[in-house]
């Protein structure tokens, strides 16, 4: 028998090797569809590689119905953002990105950046919608925050300085 790297059980393999570092227990929720690649993660993806979508595929991320080719993030999935000293994740879409749910920026403990490093983690042939909520934004002990910049075919995270002023509480002795 000879071995098909297009048949559907290789391409199972494919994933699961390609996704099992950085997205653990994911193979098992994978769905493979007849004549294009659909990848449904039901919760969260911490992407700390590269994940490219075909034209042809899908990576749905939440659970729910999504009826876009591409990058399709649903109001209950969560894109984990992993930024080191050595990279970052990478999401590239080849068609269509449509935002929503929650980006969650995980900074390597002890990264210190300087203000003004920009990270462009997801490339798509369009971005539509923004995340609904993004966590860890303020980091370095509070000296610095994420600004996230949605471009008309990227998304962005860039690091900013962040004044005393941007978090004072009010109260006595100010």
């Amino acid at each position: 028998e000879r071995h098909n790297p297009h048949s559907i059980a290789s391409l199972r393999r494919q994933i699961a090797t390609h996704l099992a570092a950085p997205c653990p227990g994911v193979p098992a929720a994978c769905a493979i569809s007849y004549n294009t690649v659909v990848l449904s993660v039901a919760n969260t993806l911490t992407n700390a590689g590269t994940v490219t979508v075909a034209s042809e595929g899908s990576l749905i991320l939440g659970t729910g119905v999504a009826i876009y080719t591409g990058y399709t993030q649903l109001a209950n999935g969560t894109l984990g953002e992993v930024i080191t000293p050595t990279g970052f994740g990478i999401l590239n879409v080849n068609g269509g990105a449509y935002l929503n749910g929650t980006l969650d920026i995980m900074l390597q403990s002890g990264f210190n950046l300087a203000p003004g490093t920009s990270y462009e983690f997801l490339t798509a042939t369009g971005v539509n919608g923004t995340f609904s909520n993004v966590l860890d934004t303020i980091f370095n002990g509070g000296s610095e925050q994420w600004a996230v910049t949605y471009g008309s075919n990227f998304v962005e995270l860039t690091a900013e300085a962040l004044s005393l002023s941007e978090h004072w509480n009010g109260g006595a002795g100010n």
